[in-house]
């Protein structure tokens, strides 16, 4: 029996274009050959009709081992639909029938990724406490982000032992630098008690007047 190799041009079939990229969502029995939140491209577009042509047996080796049926196979052979080759960032291939796609990607999504913002701290006393800073450093980051993040504090390396006098000349340095340096969290903390202590004597001038007048 002699098929059109041609590839189906009905607008209601839902076929991929070669290299076309995005989240593909497929149909049962396929639906777990995908992972949903990982990217895949096209890369190969061909018919059952071409593969048959080929001597290949997509019945066999697509439909019946993702656990399709062969009256959905015949269904899609009467169609002339395509076989779609997709691949991850990986280089995972995955072979399915057009048929198994429920939508195309949306060419408007916006990448999303887990970020990690690493500060080194340089070399500082082991027993430093940075309970503060990280939470400033949480805090900061909700504020600028919106998003809650975890601060988590790593050891890089292994010890070193340090003279007590050069430690103190060392930590004499850094007090310094903290002393005189521009630190904009410290400020924002000065200028909301600043504000809070205005924001007290306001309210006892408020109520001396009502008192008085």
């Amino acid at each position: 029996m002699k098929h059109n190799t041609g590839i189906n041009t009905d607008e209601n079939e839902v076929i991929p274009t070669i290299g076309m990229t995005g989240l593909f969502n497929l149909k049962s029995p396929y639906t777990n050959l995908v992972d949903p939140n990982t990217e895949y491209t096209c890369i190969a577009v061909t018919t059952l009709s071409n593969m048959i042509a080929d001597n290949l047996e997509p019945l066999i080796s697509i439909y019946i081992a993702n656990g399709d049926t062969q009256e959905n196979y015949e269904l899609d052979l009467s169609k002339n639909r395509c076989i779609i080759t997709l691949q991850s960032g990986t280089g995972t291939k995955i072979v399915i029938p057009n048929s198994a796609l429920i939508i195309l990607p949306k060419a408007n999504g916006i990448k999303y990724r887990a970020i990690m913002l690493g500060v080194n701290l340089s070399v500082i006393p082991e027993d430093t406490d940075l309970t503060q800073l990280s939470q400033q450093i949480k805090d900061t980051i909700f504020n600028q982000l919106g998003v809650n993040s975890q601060v988590t504090k790593t050891y890089l390396g292994g010890s070193l032992l340090i003279d007590y006098d050069k430690h103190l000349l060392i930590q004499a340095s850094r007090n310094n630098n903290i002393d005189e340096g521009t630190n904009p969290l410290l400020e924002n903390e000065e200028l909301k008690d600043t504000n809070s202590k205005l924001l007290q004597k306001i309210q006892v001038l408020e109520e001396w007047i009502k008192d008085h007048i």
